[in-house]
């Protein structure tokens, strides 16, 4: 049991190893939790640049209106709408 559970480990690993995600940590609380966090996934690279369109996750504290101001809801606010 224990050598076929090696084997399927290493079968995903291969599988995935052209396969990455790009994160963006930005500064604010919990920074260094969350680039430990990534560090450990070998599927996560670090994208350096405040660029929410070209990664995968994107984490900061800190308001930035341009950030805010570029997500979209999926919802609609039943209070805008009426208005």
């Amino acid at each position: 049991m224990e050598q076929l559970n090696e084997s399927l480990t290493t079968q995903n690993y291969t599988k995935m190893q052209g396969f990455h995600y790009k994160c963006y940590v930005g500064k604010g609380n919990n920074q260094m939790l969350m680039r430990s966090i990534f560090k450990t996934r070998f599927w996560w690279l670090f994208h350096e640049k405040d660029e929410p369109e070209k990664v995968n996750f994107f984490w900061t504290q800190l308001r930035k209106m341009n950030i805010m101001s570029s997500l979209t809801c999926k919802f609609v606010n039943l209070k805008d709408k009426n208005q």
